[in-house]
């Protein structure tokens, strides 16, 4: 990873103050075909109303929010869900990693992947769940990382072209 890039956990405060660079992050994923529940163009109203509605869930410690910068600059995001419910106090998500594209393979993804790991093993969780659009480019690096395949649900997306994508799952096990 390049190393002047940082990856700092964000309270509720800390992002707020980020918002502005958590708004062009999000803007430029979706502008660059990345499937997040967003159609492009996606307004800088709407991306901040998301980031608000994640903002909220930090205080609570179950919702996780990294952030990659270089220099002042965000350049990545990561999330993380850990589960409350009694039967599932052993599992977490990961959710909507980012990488602005002029950052990407960097390794940006990867450190912000292994950050989420860490802070799973920290809550004791010990398998970690994601999706992603198939053959969006995500895919290697969650294979790279030891993540296994759990199963394709075809047409699980709406594109705005009116197309539908795959989503595939994936899980991992976490070493102690």
């Amino acid at each position: 990873m390049n190393s002047n890039i940082t990856i700092e956990r964000l309270d509720q405060h800390q992002a707020e103050m980020a918002l502005p660079g958590l708004v062009s992050l999000l803007q430029d994923a979706v502008d660059s075909d990345a499937s997040l529940g967003f159609w492009k163009p996606l307004g800088a109203d709407e991306a901040a109303e998301y980031w608000q509605s994640v903002f909220k869930k930090l205080p609570s410690g179950y919702q996780v929010l990294l952030v990659a910068r270089q220099g002042a600059e965000i350049v990545g995001s990561a999330q993380l869900e850990l589960n409350q419910k009694q039967n599932g106090v052993h599992r977490a998500e990961i959710q909507k990693v980012l990488v602005h594209r002029a950052a990407r393979r960097q390794g940006i993804a990867q450190a912000l992947m292994l950050e989420l790991e860490r802070i799973a093993r920290a809550n004791q969780r010990k398998i970690l769940m994601l999706d992603t659009l198939r053959d969006g480019g995500a895919e290697p690096l969650y294979l790279k990382l030891g993540y296994t395949q759990a199963g394709i649900l075809p047409g699980f997306t709406l594109e705005v072209d009116g197309t539908y994508g795959d989503t595939v799952f994936y899980y991992r096990w976490l070493d102690s």
